[in-house]
């Protein structure tokens, strides 16, 4: 799988990619502003839960990098959510 492919998956999934130029990381992706992973320049893909950061190698392929992203950002939203719902409260 390539960084275009990812940044499709990405697009899909309404996440935001901002391009970085400085260090390992390549593109970092964001929910809302927050920050929910980046990609770094030896083809990792590292996802942020609330919980722990998890990383996944490209090579995994491309069904499997958008099923893992897709469930992902949906539960970062989730959490989102239930964050601003106890802050408010």
């Amino acid at each position: 799988m390539t960084d275009k492919d990812l940044l499709q998956i990405m697009q899909a999934d309404d996440v935001e990619v901002d391009p970085e130029e400085d260090g390992e990381t390549v593109y970092d992706f964001k929910i809302n502003q927050h920050p929910f992973g980046h990609l770094d320049k030896y083809g990792n893909l590292y996802l942020d839960n609330y919980d722990e950061v998890i990383s996944r190698p490209l090579s995994m392929g491309k069904q499997w990098i958008s099923h893992w992203v897709a469930w992902a950002a949906r539960g970062f939203r989730m959490n989102l959510r239930r964050l601003g719902k106890w802050q408010s409260a």
